[in-house]
């Protein structure tokens, strides 16, 4: 996708987590946000991924057993 096309469907106050943020607090995020999707952002506040309630979801899951 284009930058015009992120920006698009982008909400304009998005949530974000930074690297270092714990598998556990993205799953909570994800829940009580009911969001799919959140920008990874480095510790000087570049994008460098984006990580899914899909990802997580089987992440956590794969923990907790």
């Amino acid at each position: 996708p284009t930058s015009q096309e992120l920006v698009k469907s982008a909400l304009p106050a998005s949530v974000t987590v930074t690297e270092l943020c714990p598998v556990a607090r993205c799953f909570a995020l994800f829940r009580a946000l009911g969001i799919r999707h959140m920008p990874v952002l480095s510790l000087d506040h570049k994008v460098v991924g984006i990580i899914t309630r899909h990802e997580v979801s089987t992440d956590f899951a794969k923990d907790l057993f």
